[in-house]
């Protein structure tokens, strides 16, 4: 169930998938079946889908006791001041409500004009033998889809309408092929109706005669929309949505002559599955005692049309009805019912079984309608039969058992126990719970029409708590790595200060998913020798032995080699000097060096002349 109320869910969340997911189109508000008599108390039915905003499709049948269900009217084409026999069941709606009517008298007192679902007297239409042509007593049911429970429309457009306005118009759609679902909406204010495909009345000349409706066909390119139009200059009642004078409780009247007509259609080949179309020639349907065989049971999209083969109206579809309405010439219409197996088909024929159609034709667009604009009768039709499974696309949040993030949103529905199903369009927050942070603490999240339905972005990161910040003046310690943040998975890294030792604790701590840091604070001591000492065994006075090799660890470890003194060192190493003393120096003492060297040897050499001498 689907609710609109926003609330917090203290729950982590997971998206279910990136690609996307389409799911069974299923209606917000599905009513029990409700009983309903014609002309009793029980005429009229007010059902509270309290769904708070306007539908965007509804669906009311009414089932009979042989188990057949019909399709209701979004409006009345009878009064009871004819004196004729009618049925069928006729529903509006708004934001909270769904008003159901069937026949009930008004100002005729005679009893058998009224019935809840007629498909027409025999002498008047050909329909299967062995079920009844009148049904006083049905169950009705009521089914409301909002914009978000059906997939995008492929097209859609509204026109106004003026007071005792006559609609007689063709607008162009973007499918090019038949829709598979096509809405059309009349409003007035917050009252709502829809149009319907086909009208068992012709042609009206009485003045008080109460009628109403919007018919529509379809084709590959186009709609049509007719409305009740005054060509007579007579009428008084012709309406958009007509329920009065013989429907739902004595006095009842609801007129709307005005208001503005929408039109949606749906191209859904990118959103079914199960597609199953059944076309046979009105002739072929007669052969089969007006019955065709197919399994219903398990789609939730039923469309049975008349397709129109020859003149004005060639290649367009129209809706069936469900129940006769009228049956003064000229008249006509596709009434059907149906049940899991099969369809069953009323048409109109004359007393000798001879379609006329100048009088009556199974397809029948009377002049009453759109001032005649394409007015036609004729009997060259196929049925058309098409049933699929209609998806809709959605994004899907599952709901786990990690308490991190609040989620906030107005609009979702339950998909299982553990997962929630949004629309395209809607919209959720998810937020840290307080206490917790994330590098993105508030993010929005909408559930988008790309790929059929995912959401606009990734789940963010999980929400987390912080760890406490690092003292930086921890005792006799240095903080020698640091990630500048207390986010889980960071580390920092302690070392002693100098002349000071580890002796318990952790220099190396990471921030935990809790919020703690791992390990535990380092403790560091002051070294009362040489730290590299801390830890050496002392020597005892009667240990000879061991002193001896004591002092001659401590003599090699303190001895110095000659060859590797500084005085060494710089003797074996000659050395360039650039500077120009340093060249000037070396020039004088080589000239002084060989000076003295050739004053030496003349010295000698003049010592032996003298000595000789």
């Amino acid at each position: 169930m689907r609710t609109g109320l926003s609330f917090l869910l203290l729950w982590s969340t997971r998206l279910i998938g990136s690609d996307a997911m389409l799911i069974r189109s299923n209606p917000s508000y599905v009513s029990v079946w409700r009983p309903m008599t014609a002309n009793s108390e029980h005429s009229r039915l007010t059902l509270r889908h309290d769904l708070n905003e306007d539908p965007a499709y509804v669906k009311v049948e009414g089932r009979t006791d042989t188990g057949f269900i019909f399709p209701a009217f979004g409006s009345s084409q009878q009064d009871d001041d004819t004196g004729t026999l009618y049925g069928g069941v006729v529903f509006v709606y708004n934001l909270t409500h769904i008003d159901i009517f069937v026949s009930h008298i008004n100002n005729n007192n005679w009893k058998m004009n009224w019935t809840a679902i007629y498909t027409g007297d025999e002498s008047k239409w050909s329909g299967p033998k062995y079920l009844n042509r009148r049904y006083e007593s049905i169950a009705v049911q009521a089914k409301v889809w909002r914009s978000r429970d059906l997939p995008p429309p492929t097209w859609r457009n509204t026109t106004r309408v003026t007071n005792q306005g006559c609609v007689n118009e063709i607008l162009m759609h973007s499918l090019n092929r038949y829709p598979d679902l096509i809405v059309v909406q009349i409003r007035k204010g917050h009252t709502l109706s829809q149009g319907q495909g086909l009208s068992s009345l012709g042609y009206i000349t009485r003045k008080f005669y109460h009628f109403g409706g919007v018919l529509y066909g379809t084709n590959e390119s186009h709609v049509q929309l007719w409305s009740p139009c005054d060509i007579t200059g007579m009428l008084n009642f012709e309406s958009l949505i007509a329920v009065a004078d013989g429907w739902g409780e004595k006095d009842f009247e609801l007129l709307i002559r005005d208001g503005f007509l929408t039109v949606t259609a749906w191209d859904l080949k990118e959103f079914r599955r199960n597609e199953r179309v059944v076309i046979k020639h009105l002739k072929d349907v007669e052969a089969d005692n007006f019955q065709i065989m197919a399994n219903l049971a398990s789609y939730n999209l039923i469309n049975i049309q008349l397709h129109v083969l020859d003149g004005a109206n060639r290649g367009f579809r129209f809706d069936g009805v469900g129940s006769v309405m009228n049956e003064a010439e000229p008249y006509g219409g596709l009434v059907y019912g149906y049940n899991d197996s099969m369809v069953a088909i009323w048409v109109p024929h004359l007393g000798n079984g001879i379609i006329e159609e100048s009088k009556v034709a199974v397809f029948m667009l009377g002049k009453s309608w759109g001032s005649g604009f394409n007015k036609q009768m004729t009997n060259n039709v196929d049925i058309v039969i098409k049933v699929m499974d209609m998806l809709v696309p959605t994004c899907l949040l599952e709901v786990g058992s990690l308490k991190t993030r609040r989620f906030e949103s107005s609009n979702h529905d339950k998909y299982n126990d553990s997962t929630l199903k949004f629309s395209v369009g809607d919209q959720i927050k998810l937020t840290c719970k307080t206490g917790l942070y994330s590098s993105e603490q508030n993010v929005t999240m909408a559930c988008a029409h790309r790929n059929n339905g995912s959401w606009d972005r990734h789940l963010p990161e999980e929400c987390y708590k912080l760890c406490p910040d690092i003292d930086p003046t921890t005792l006799n310690t240095e903080i020698m790595q640091n990630d500048n943040t207390t986010r889980p998975g960071r580390t920092v890294m302690y070392a002693c200060s100098p002349r000071y030792r580890h002796v318990s604790g952790d220099l190396n701590r990471r921030c935990r998913k809790d919020g703690r840091w791992s390990g535990t604070a380092p403790v560091c001591e002051e070294c009362k020798c040489p730290c590299s000492l801390v830890g050496s065994v002392p020597i005892k006075s009667n240990e000879t032995e061991k002193l001896k090799q004591r002092i001659r660890e401590l003599r090699s470890s303190l001895s110095v080699q000659k060859n590797m003194t500084a005085k060494a060192r710089r003797q074996k190493v000659c050395a360039s000097d650039p500077r120009p003393s340093a060249r000037m120096l070396g020039i004088v003492f080589c000239v002084g060096v060989i000076t003295v060297v050739i004053s030496a040897i003349a010295y000698m050499d003049l010592s032996s002349f003298i000595f000789i001498i």
